[in-house]
């Protein structure tokens, strides 16, 4: 989730965090005036007087009271909740909602289940669900009918009619009940979600530079610094200890010292040599007479070739 507000702290009374600071209980727990006695009886379980998140304002009688919050406590976020409904209800956006609202107030933690219809969740689960966000449920079918009838088994007593109520919410509406700051389960109130400040997906070129340049480290990594790495360094050191070094030419060969002998005449003089000289010369000598005897002997006898 991409928040392009996010670089900055929101101020205290940033709409993201709903406070009724130094406020007396009783004094913050009036609701407003034009509001019905049920209704006004619903508002009454809401005004925390610790942080909380907004989660939008309250529904009665097909009117949205912007001025009676629906809201959960902080320190409640800790434990587990539920984002119920059909498909297309909009339970994508409570997450979004609450999760902005957490970075900005750096909790990093809270655990959601998001599905189509409480049956969904294992009851050893939601027997341990504290917050629960409750969109539309749609009774198209005799099981679907049995499942919301289960769903509002599940609700504490309302001065709604619920198995009317979860079939009317439209896109973005929803029942809510939350644990209040003493851990007890608020009253269920039917609610008009706030929209997200945040955008779920890539963000485009315009809001990325502006958020980029509204940032306060921008002037320090703004400009791209190449530096020269060690690598460069390394062979620039290398090339500069090749360029200095003097340039030699073939060594010329050593004449033999005086009283110093040679290869060659080390080998002439050796015994091996001598012994190995002799027998060519022997072999040769008998070579040699061979020949010329067998020449003579053919002159003499007149045998000789032609």
């Amino acid at each position: 989730m991409t928040d392009p507000q996010a670089q900055t702290a929101p101020p205290a009374d940033s709409p993201a965090v709903s406070r009724v600071p130094d406020a007396p209980s009783d004094a913050s727990a009036t609701p407003p005036a034009d509001l019905p006695g049920p209704a006004a009886g619903i508002v009454a379980g809401y005004p925390f007087t610790g942080p909380a998140l907004d989660l939008g304002a309250l529904l009665w009688d097909g009117t949205c009271h912007a001025g009676a919050q629906i809201r959960i406590p902080l320190g409640m976020l800790n434990r587990h909740g539920l984002v119920a409904g059909a498909t297309g209800t909009g339970k994508t956006k409570p997450l979004q909602l609450i999760a902005e609202q957490l970075s900005a107030n750096g909790v990093p933690v809270g655990i959601f289940f998001v599905t189509q219809s409480p049956k969904d969740v294992p009851s050893d689960v939601l027997a341990q669900l504290g917050n629960r966000i409750q969109h539309a449920l749609r009774a198209f079918t005799p099981e679907d009918a049995k499942a919301l009838k289960a769903t509002v088994s599940t609700f504490p007593n309302s001065a709604y009619d619920l198995g009317e109520l979860l079939t009317a919410l439209g896109t973005g509406e929803a029942v809510v009940t939350v644990l209040s700051e003493n851990g007890a389960p608020t009253p269920v109130a039917a609610t008009r979600l706030r929209a997200p400040q945040s955008l779920m997906g890539p963000i485009d070129a315009a809001a990325l530079d502006t958020a980029v340049k509204a940032s306060p480290l921008y002037s320090r990594y703004a400009q791209a610094i190449d530096r020269e790495s060690a690598y460069e360094k390394l062979n620039a050191d290398a090339a500069a200890e090749a360029a200095s070094a003097p340039v030699s030419g073939p060594e010329p060969a050593k004449a033999p010292a005086k009283g110093e002998t040679s290869v060659v005449e080390q080998v002439v003089g050796s015994g091996v040599f001598k012994s190995l000289a002799r027998s060519l010369a022997r072999s040769l000598a008998r070579s040699l007479g061979t020949q010329l005897g067998r020449e003579i002997s053919r002159s003499l006898f007149g045998t000789r070739k032609r």
